[in-house]
């Protein structure tokens, strides 16, 4: 057989290839085996999420409201909101949120 995942570094960063049809979940859970890092943060499926060094970008991609599960309090810097816990995004939101008081 060939391998469902296959993580390859490349530069700074991994490429991760997946060569099946699976639940997000179970993505997530293959991508932390096999490649050795966690999800930026718990979201709703309709939700990217980018890291940029401390910055977290979301978007949200499917015009209905999403989530992001935030561990630490965050600033969003294109409005200067605060948010923490478990945050609603509306549709089409675009979110770039840094850490509050140092946290990550």
């Amino acid at each position: 057989g060939l391998s469902v995942v296959t993580c390859k570094k490349v530069g700074k960063g991994k490429v991760i290839l997946l060569g099946s049809m699976i639940s997000g979940e179970d993505m997530l859970r293959l991508v932390e085996k096999e490649c050795g890092f966690a999800p930026i943060a718990k979201a709703s499926n309709n939700v990217e999420l980018v890291a940029r060094g401390d910055l977290i970008l979301t978007l949200e991609m499917e015009n209905q409201e999403g989530m992001v599960a935030l561990n630490g309090k965050y600033e969003d810097v294109l409005t200067g909101n605060v948010y923490e816990g478990e945050t609603k995004i509306l549709p089409y939101t675009v979110m770039v949120l840094k850490p509050c008081g140092g946290e990550k």
